[in-house]
């Protein structure tokens, strides 16, 4: 069989075209890949549940699925949200104590690190706790933007599957 120089353009430009519109399809998608699996995830986790209150309530499948939600939220959804808002209070105590004291956070840490040490490290103590003041208040700042990511992630997530 023959093949032109034509059709092997033509094969070679669908070819193209079809990777290109997958890579743009996936690209669209890509914001819910993790939903998605999570929502597998769940799914498989959960479905013996659900088969279980089938059988015992055959006629109302119905039912079961809303009771299985009602009871994957309840063991899923309560517990994130707890947890962020624990992870919250957390980053905000932190944050606060920084933020309040800095010289009690550098003094717990020159007890671990002595000022002799600094200095043969080429480091002042006073460079050391501006240094260390700075570095704590972004840490801080970061894990309170996280915790308040996380929280607001699962209220959206728990309003969203309910």
């Amino acid at each position: 069989m023959n093949v032109t120089v034509r059709e092997v353009a033509e094969r070679g430009a669908l070819f193209a075209v079809v990777v290109g519109a997958t890579a743009l399809f996936a690209w669209m998608l890509s914001a819910f890949f993790m939903p998605i699996f999570a929502a597998v995830v769940l799914a498989i986790l959960f479905y013996p549940v659900y088969e279980g209150i089938v059988r015992r309530m055959p006629r109302f499948p119905g039912l079961a699925s809303g009771i299985t939600l009602i009871i994957t939220v309840a063991f899923v959804a309560v517990p994130m949200y707890v947890l962020g808002s624990l992870l919250l209070q957390q980053a905000l105590d932190v944050y606060q104590a920084v933020s309040d004291d800095p010289a009690r956070v550098f003094a717990s840490v020159m007890q671990v690190v002595p000022e002799e040490r600094l200095a043969q490290w080429g480091i002042s103590a006073d460079d050391a706790r501006a240094q260390l003041a700075t570095g704590m208040q972004t840490v801080s700042a970061t894990a309170f933007g996280i915790a308040a990511a996380a929280t607001t992630g699962t209220l959206s997530f728990a309003f969203k599957a309910a």
